[in-house]
């Protein structure tokens, strides 16, 4: 059984070398561990600080591309080298490497495909209210709209097994955390969520890099969660967009229908009735584009399976992990 941390970065040569060395070198159930950093246009020294923070391996993007790059880049590596278990964490140190064990011992005992950490958002101190509220609301959205389990969708700490990571292509927005948990429940995988502590960043000041204000990130974050939605679930999102709208529509109608049920005629309520209207054609667009849309979504899901297939292809087979899960726990880590 082998596991691959895999440590996302961008100018974190303060605090990287910290979060690589805090990640033990062995755990229960786990045969060889590697770390692999995916290097996101760095203009600093991250790439020297990940090899000799003892790093397996470096992948360097040209030029910043964003934390969903980086992210999809490192899940394709770490396939590649051969991953039963693939853990993501920051490179700021806000995570516990030490808890990785509870991160992954629901998909070592088969109880789940995807877990998430819960950073228990209500308790911290140290997290703004607006983040709080904005993460609040975001998990939410998720959970009423999309059947999502989890109570903090934005925490990046998660560990995914091998037929989780398989499935997974996140390709929309600057984070990768919310369309992922969209995917995986598309694609019929078991979430969890266990417990983790959450520190304050290590970087200078305790900013994010991947937030650099609180309402952009809320309305990016959102923009994401609704435009992912819509490729998985666009019947929902669009028709039943379009049923309120047809609902809006045909409460404000009811002002002019009753003035002419009444007196005959619709004089005084003519505003009305031309709201009314285009609610109504609004919302019958909508329902039409959910229809369609929901059609294209069906050849998605063939386009996705075969994504799949051609990743089983090409990452190692069995054997070949299980021999090279042997050399590398003999080589040290």
């Amino acid at each position: 059984m082998k596991l691959v941390v895999m440590i996302p970065a961008y100018n974190e040569e303060a605090t990287l070398g910290r979060a690589i060395q805090e990640i033990p070198p062995h755990f229960a159930g786990i045969d060889c561990t590697e770390i692999i950093v995916v290097d996101d246009g760095s203009k600093d020294r991250t790439v020297d600080v990940a090899l000799a923070a003892g790093a397996a391996e470096v992948i360097s993007l040209k030029r910043n591309s964003g934390l969903t790059v980086a992210f999809r880049t490192g899940l394709t590596a770490a396939l590649r080298r051969g991953a039963d278990i693939i853990v993501n964490t920051d490179a700021d140190c806000q995570y516990v490497a030490a808890e990785i064990p509870e991160l992954i011992r629901p998909i070592l005992s088969g109880e789940a495909d995807l877990v998430s950490g819960d950073r228990q958002i209500h308790k911290l101190t140290h997290m703004p209210p607006s983040k709080k509220y904005g993460n609040t609301a975001g998990s939410w959205l998720l959970r009423t709209v999309a059947g999502s389990p989890v109570m903090d969708a934005s925490s990046g700490f998660r560990a995914f097994g091998r037929e989780c990571a398989l499935r997974l292509n996140p390709t929309i927005g600057h984070t990768y955390t919310h369309q992922t948990i969209i995917q995986a429940i598309h694609s019929g995988l078991v979430i969890r969520e266990v417990p983790i502590t959450f520190r304050m960043s290590a970087r200078e000041g305790g900013h994010s890099r991947l937030i650099s204000g609180v309402t952009t990130h809320i309305a990016k974050s959102l923009l994401t969660i609704i435009r992912t939605l819509t490729l998985y679930k666009p019947l929902s999102v669009l028709g039943g967009g379009g049923l309120a709208l047809l609902l809006l529509g045909a409460i404000i109608g009811l002002i002019p229908l009753t003035s002419y049920i009444s007196q005959g005629n619709t004089a005084g309520h003519l505003q009305s009735l031309l709201i009314s209207t285009g609610l109504v054609l609004m919302s019958l667009q909508l329902i039409v584009f959910g229809l369609l849309a929901d059609l294209v979504s069906a050849n998605r899901r063939l386009n996705e399976e075969a994504l799949y297939q051609l990743r089983l292809q090409a990452v190692p087979r069995d054997e070949q992990r299980i021999e090279a899960n042997t050399v590398a726990a003999g080589s040290g880590r």
